[in-house]
């Protein structure tokens, strides 16, 4: 028995170590080519003497870019088994408790609904549609790239942006 929960411990480390090192090359990449972007839209826009009440909310963006696009990306291609995505597996009828969090207070929210047929579409009567924490439907050249770059899952059905 104890091997057991040295075995599971040994797999939570190498889960964690995935995790940091998909972190540190493949989110940190993407975070710095996204706000290079966000930096060459904004010198773009200034070009057009916008309002400095847009270009203020620009720059609140800006102070926020970071810390979204690290969490969105550490869900979608660092999350091993997809947890609290719409490809966590389960019953097609499971919604994970975290999609539905930011609409609780809302009582006529119509997202359940909506999360529980995005569900049925995507799994049909599967219980599973991860392959190697990659969702199935994706292409094996985009699967290679993402890898490549560090990625350990894709936890969205959405293609790719250049």
């Amino acid at each position: 028995m104890k091997k057991k929960n040295t075995l599971k411990k040994t797999l939570t480390k190498n889960n964690k170590e995935l995790v940091k090192k998909c972190m540190d090359t493949f989110v940190k990449n993407r975070v710095n080519k996204r706000l290079s972007s966000f930096d060459k839209n904004v010198y773009e826009l200034n070009k057009m003497n916008p309002s400095t009440k847009y270009i203020n909310e620009m720059k609140k963006l800006k102070k926020q870019l970071p810390k979204l696009e690290t969490a969105s990306n550490k869900l979608y291609y660092c999350n091993i088994n997809c947890k609290d995505t719409i490809l966590e597996p389960g019953s097609p009828d499971y919604i994970p408790e975290s999609l539905l969090k930011p609409y609780k207070n809302d009582k006529d929210s119509i997202m359940s609904d909506l999360f529980k047929k995005q569900r049925k579409e995507i799994f049909k009567n599967k219980k599973n549609v991860l392959v190697d924490n990659f969702y199935e439907g994706i292409s094996t050249k985009i699967k290679n790239k993402l890898i490549k770059e560090g990625a350990i899952s894709k936890c969205t059905i959405w293609p790719e942006m250049k």
